[in-house]
């Protein structure tokens, strides 16, 4: 029997994280074939060609921005007219937030990527792996952790880091070399952090923090990873607390080994960030969170 054809959709978004993680977010939910682009006028263009089943969309982008864009698609003929349109935005009027018109909703930034998920199994189906509980990931909550580890990164470890992406951590992924997990709980949520870093990239760092070259990860180096997770953790968790989350202090775990997958505190989506530095090398942080 020939395999069913994959469902379309098209994120819309001028910021390439939030499109990334979209895409990450439905492509591991669903048996869809997600395109990115970053203005309406190029959507407008893209869905004049084909049909897609789900459309979602930012407000505020260059060229062409999202409600000109939703009045466009009220004109397309129905063969090209997306099943769903789903509009996202933290600029939206009170008017508009959480209404339904025909068929497009109105969200706003940040948005809960549970909502997402159920109203896009309205037109892609039944999510593949659906989530025994609810969670909540949005860029305003992994934000203070990119700002943490760039801080750490250059003031504590003399290295230079430049965000690369955000993205959905599927189970299996290769993590890294050497890494630091540390308990996230609060009395809204459980979860934990992680920093991971290659080998390579590691010991680069560790010879800019402490001038000390190798070509091997000793226990000092195992203890350094150790404190370079806490001063990312800790200063994530004080802006998070201004937030009112009301994270508990914790103390982090070092695992190494080469290859190694890390093992998060609870079973749940794995929000991650991937980090160059200015060796050319690699790093990532994570963070899962769930009730």
């Amino acid at each position: 029997m020939a395999e069913a054809a994959k469902k379309t959709a098209l994120v819309v978004d001028d910021e390439e994280d939030i499109r990334r993680l979209l895409k990450s977010l439905l492509e591991s939910s669903f048996p869809v074939r997600v395109i990115e682009t970053t203005d309406g006028s190029d959507a407008h263009v893209k869905m004049t060609r084909q049909k897609f089943d789900l459309v979602i969309t930012d407000i505020k982008m260059p060229k062409m921005d999202g409600m000109s864009l939703v009045n466009v698609i009220r004109g397309l003929d129905l063969s090209l007219r997306p099943k769903l349109v789903i509009v996202l935005s933290a600029f939206l009027e009170s008017e508009y937030i959480g209404k339904e018109q025909e068929h497009i909703k109105y969200l706003e930034k940040p948005f809960d990527e549970d909502r997402i998920l159920m109203y896009a199994s309205r037109v892609l189906g039944g999510a593949d792996n659906q989530k025994s509980e609810p969670y909540k990931v949005d860029v305003n909550f992994i934000n203070p952790f990119i700002k943490a580890t760039l801080r750490v990164l250059l003031e504590t470890c003399r290295t230079e880091a430049v965000k690369e992406n955000i993205f959905l951590r599927t189970k299996g992924q290769i993590s890294g070399d050497i890494s630091a997990v540390v308990p996230m709980n609060s009395q809204y949520y459980q979860g934990s952090m992680a920093v991971s870093f290659t080998k390579k990239c590691f010991l680069g760092i560790i010879e800019r923090m402490l001038g000390e070259k190798s070509t091997t990860i000793t226990e000092e180096f195992r203890d350094a990873a150790g404190e370079i997770c806490n001063q990312i953790f800790g200063l994530a968790k004080t802006e998070l607390n201004e937030m009112g989350h009301q994270i508990q202090s914790a103390i982090p775990t070092v695992i190494s080994g080469d290859n190694h997958e890390i093992s998060h505190m609870i079973v749940g989506p794995c929000v991650a960030v991937r980090f160059s530095t200015q060796g050319g090398e690699s790093f990532t942080i994570e963070a899962v969170i769930g009730q």
